[in-house]
């Protein structure tokens, strides 16, 4: 099972410390509710994951937002759209994109 969301950067979760509104994804082990691994991604700004799928890899993908430079610079000064795909074993972030966008849309 795998959980995308935000948290806040004082929050303890992970020991977030990146600022502001910080994106993580967690996988739990589907018959233990065991956490095998947590990740934050963040910025300066605030940064979220709405959405999340896996392939036939068990790799992970998620959607979402960040007002800061994540992926790439943050053209707008707002609200950028960012897609990333991470490894499904370990966490490890494997590429991610982020996209400048006059008007925000939230994925779903």
């Amino acid at each position: 099972m795998i959980v995308v969301g935000d948290t806040a950067y004082d929050s303890g979760l992970f020991n977030a410390t990146v600022g502001g509104y910080d994106a993580f994804i967690t996988k739990f082990n589907s018959v233990t509710g065991k956490m095998i691994f947590g990740v934050i991604a963040g910025t300066s700004s605030s940064d979220t994951y709405y959405c999340v799928a896996t392939d036939s890899d068990n790799d992970i993908f998620v959607g979402g937002v960040s007002n800061g430079p994540l992926f790439g610079p943050n053209i707008y000064s707002g609200s950028e759209f960012v897609v990333a795909k991470y490894d499904g074993s370990s966490g490890a972030n494997l590429w991610g994109i982020q996209v400048f966008n006059f008007h925000f849309n939230v994925f779903s």
